[in-house]
């Protein structure tokens, strides 16, 4: 048995692989249980500077989320985690970094440098991680402070480092990864996004899961949506946050900065000022703002890229998007509000979890996992702070608009 592992700064997905026949025989997540030190990477990576008994406690967290993944998905197989041979593990450079005892001093503070872009190769016992004697484990390299060999299992999965021509892949999280190929040259950016697209600071908003409204849409002038799992809403996922913002600006009841019009369609007033409702649920201005912000941080990462490598949106011929919110989230949606550009929604390519994916591929082959430590070493890192103009450009993307 192998086990191919996302390890997420919220939750830790992997895949359970039979290696003789590589076929998947259980897949599963769970919430990562070094969340109780920071819900951030850079909370994280502060508590592990503050004492090596913290730094230590945070790697022990991790080894104890991939090991309870472990024994649910073999459990379910009807084996043990004992049966586990060899792993693959991809996560961002924080996650990479803690998991493996690595030095983070240099990527807790800006320019925020690695202590390695390596691939590695680690005794899962070493790790803390309860496999078969002598399993080992494969770390896929980082590309960057913060684009980690998540990203570039995205990048093996979808094929995009090959891609002939003009192509992007928007992985969105709390941290949102972009690249852009352009004719065998890749280029990437890593954009602090929050944790808007998976319900996170909105005041009823939730994980994609049962009672979640994952889809809003305006017919005949009436808010319709879907819940997950049927029954009443309780919250909403990060796919329906943007399909409401898409409607009510169809509907005119927020204009493009984003304010909400009191005495438009669906905005009532309350106590605490403007809000929609929809199936009672509210949404509030302030809602409102926080994916504003979001939406805003990815579209100025994508714009900086287009303009840095010199491309018209309107050449970009593929977009892969992934990651959990990318699996869910209605491209003409995105489009209307401004997160993607305004290209061909038929450009528009979800793949789901890639990065899971990717360090399946690297799970069963010696070849891909050489293909993804090249992808790695390969791709230029675009630095967006350090841009003359990417804060005017960030301010501009504030706009609720197509463009």
């Amino acid at each position: 048995m192998g086990l191919a592992v996302d390890l997420g700064t919220a939750n830790i997905t992997g895949r359970l692989v039979d290696l003789a026949t590589g076929r998947v025989v259980g897949d599963g997540t769970v919430p990562n249980p070094q969340s109780r030190f920071g819900q951030d990477v850079i909370s994280r990576l502060r508590w592990a500077l503050s004492s090596a008994e913290s730094a230590r406690r945070l790697r022990e967290a991790a080894a104890a989320g991939i090991n309870e993944l472990a024994g649910e998905l073999t459990a379910r197989a009807g084996s043990r985690p004992g049966r586990v041979v060899s792993l693959t593990v991809v996560g961002n450079t924080a996650m990479h970094h803690l998991l493996a005892g690595l030095d983070v001093s240099r990527l807790a503070v800006a320019p925020h440098v690695p202590a390695t872009t390596e691939p590695l190769d680690l005794a899962a016992a070493d790790l803390g991680l309860v496999a078969a004697p002598g399993a080992q484990v494969h770390l896929v390299p980082c590309i960057a402070g913060f684009v980690g060999g998540d990203h570039a299992a995205v990048l093996l999965a979808t094929g995009l480092a090959a891609y002939p021509g003009v192509a992007m892949a928007v992985d969105i999280g709390t941290n949102t990864e972009v690249t852009l190929t352009r004719r065998g040259n890749i280029t990437c950016c890593s954009c602090a996004s929050g944790p808007a697209f998976e319900g996170g600071g909105i005041a009823r908003g939730m994980r994609a899961g049962h009672g979640a409204v994952e889809r809003v849409r305006l017919e005949e002038g009436e808010l319709r949506y879907e819940v997950i799992g049927g029954g009443e809403p309780l919250g909403f996922c990060g796919s329906a946050v943007v399909d409401l913002v898409a409607c009510l600006r169809e509907a005119g009841s927020v204009d493009r900065s984003g304010r909400m019009l009191a005495g438009w369609p669906h905005v009532v007033e309350t106590g605490s000022g403007l809000e929609v409702r929809v199936g009672g649920v509210p949404f509030t201005q302030q809602d409102l703002r926080r994916l504003q912000l979001a939406k805003a941080a990815v579209r100025a990462g994508i714009g900086a890229l287009l303009e840095e490598t010199g491309t018209r949106a309107e050449e970009v011929e593929r977009v892969y998007v992934a990651g959990s919110f990318g699996a869910a989230v209605d491209p003409a949606s995105a489009v209307a509000v401004g997160l993607f550009p305004d290209i061909p929604l038929d450009r528009f390519v979800t793949v789901g979890n890639a990065a899971v994916a990717g360090a399946c591929l690297c799970l069963v082959s010696r070849a891909e996992r050489e293909r993804a430590s090249a992808v790695a070493r390969s791709a230029a890192y675009l630095e967006l702070a350090s841009l003359p103009g990417y804060h005017d450009l960030f301010l501009s993307h504030l706009r609720l608009e197509r463009g």
